[in-house]
């Protein structure tokens, strides 16, 4: 994924940002970058709780035992 993204990532906010004014480059660049981040620490927050519930229990083994 690390690769594919930097491949697509770049490439698309520099197209993004040559269709708009000038004036709206920084906040044409500041949104999507803010809430890129936001939505990975919401993702590894919510990860992590998932596999701390898990372990809690006695790991993914005990749950999916029948």
């Amino acid at each position: 994924m690390g690769l594919g993204w930097g491949c697509v990532l770049g490439p698309s906010m520099a197209a993004a940002l040559e269709a708009l004014p000038q004036a709206l480059a920084g906040t044409a660049l500041g949104v999507p970058t803010t809430l890129h981040n936001i939505g990975g620490a919401l993702g590894l927050a919510i990860g992590t709780e998932v596999f701390r519930l898990a372990a809690q229990d006695g790991g993914f083994a005990a749950a999916t035992s029948w």
